[in-house]
């Protein structure tokens, strides 16, 4: 059975919820539910490691999940708006923390191709691998961008140049689709429950349904 959420959306935000007072925030916030689908992740490759058989529609919600979420929202608005913000602000786009994070980005975009044709040959030792390698990525790519990349951006991104980035936000989740973002979130959030995964003590920075959808909210 499918881990889509049946109804759309799990987003609660209301027409008062006030967008982050920093752009990393959005993001950093963003991270929390990806690292709970990592979480869910690892614990069905683990399965996979005992025998269990792929279950297939597990992880191709999950692969669309990283390449809806994770990767067109979440990479987005860094590649689409916080970099390049950066970059104007003497930020080196190469050889710095930038550079290596777009870098990662395209590695960990190979590693959901594999996971994705593993899933379609229904090879599990391939599948066990790539989501390994895409989870150790992500992660150590995650830690780095919150402790290294985003003080980094706290201190050249402020007043105008951080809401110019908040508007660029709005946009990438225009181009997403209406509603698509709080969408995901309910399919994180049943991937998680498939996974016997804590939402709850997954999150901690209310970014979560309760949240205001990651700092997102509907118009």
């Amino acid at each position: 059975m499918s881990t889509q959420p049946t109804t759309k959306g799990a987003c609660h935000a209301d027409a008062g919820t006030t967008l982050p007072p920093h752009p990393v925030d959005t993001l950093m916030q963003e991270h929390e539910v990806i690292l709970a689908v990592l979480e869910a992740m690892e614990t069905q490759a683990k399965a996979l490691a005992a025998g269990t058989a792929i279950d297939a529609p597990f992880w191709r919600d999950a692969i669309e999940f990283l390449r809806n979420f994770a990767d067109a929202c979440h990479h987005g608005k860094e590649e689409g708006c916080l970099f390049p913000a950066m970059v104007q602000r003497g930020v080196p786009d190469t050889g710095g923390p930038v550079g290596v994070m777009k870098l990662e980005h395209v590695e960990g975009r190979g590693f959901i191709a594999d996971m994705a044709k593993a899933v379609d040959q229904s090879n599990a030792a391939a599948l066990r691998r790539a989501a390994y390698d895409y989870i150790t990525l992500l992660r150590a790519h995650i830690d780095k961008e919150n402790h290294i990349l985003f003080v980094i951006a706290r201190n050249v991104l402020q007043g105008p140049d951080a809401g110019a980035v908040l508007a660029g936000y709005a946009e990438v989740e225009r181009k997403v689709g209406d509603g698509e973002h709080c969408r995901w979130l309910g399919v994180a959030e049943s991937l998680c429950a498939a996974s016997g995964v804590d939402m709850a003590r997954s999150r901690s920075t209310g970014a979560w349904l309760g949240g205001g959808c990651c700092g997102h909210h509907e118009h």
